[in-house]
């Protein structure tokens, strides 16, 4: 198992330090940068990760003022 573990952590490195450089052109985007962000701080819980939760659920189910639908949908 850890020998088949090891290229996927690599994977998932290689991706995380590409994401940063990927411009999101809307919300959506934004939002879905911010998951898995969110994702990957559930495991460290460090300073900051309890309002970064609580924002990204208010992310989740704001609405648009203009026509009520959600601003993000997965």
């Amino acid at each position: 198992i850890d020998k088949q573990m090891k290229p996927l952590f690599a994977q998932r490195e290689a991706w995380l330090e590409a994401l940063p450089a990927i411009c999101a052109t809307d919300m959506h985007g934004v939002v879905a940068k911010l998951e898995v962000a969110l994702r990957v701080m559930v495991h460290q819980q460090g300073e900051g990760y309890e309002l970064f939760k609580a924002t990204m659920e208010e992310l989740r189910t704001a609405r648009c003022p203009n026509c009520g639908a959600l601003v993000y949908q997965r």
